[in-house]
Formats: structure tokens, C-alpha cells, sequence
């Protein structure tokens, strides 16, 4: 059987927040400009 407790003593994250935040800032920010990219290409036809 599964000891739940000493599974999570063994529990190690693998990024922390402060080091996941930066990088959907970036996904976020490159989202935005494909989608500026986009409805630019859409607007001029």
C-alpha cells in the first residue's frame, strides 16, 4: 500500500513560482505579437 506521507516527504518541485513566472510572461508576450502579427495580415487584405 501506498504510504502518502512519505511519498510526499520525498516530493521535490521542479521549478518554483519565481522561476516559472518569467517564462509565461514570455509565452504571453509572444502569443500577443503573432496575434498582432495575424489580424495585421487580415486587415490589409
Amino acid at each position: 500500500m501506498i504510504d502518502f506521507k512519505e511519498e510526499l516527504d520525498k516530493y521535490e518541485p521542479v521549478l518554483s513560482v519565481d522561476e516559472v513566472e518569467p517564462l509565461v510572461k514570455d509565452e504571453i508576450k509572444d502569443i500577443m505579437e503573432l496575434l498582432q502579427y495575424i489580424t495585421g495580415k487580415l486587415s490589409k487584405e
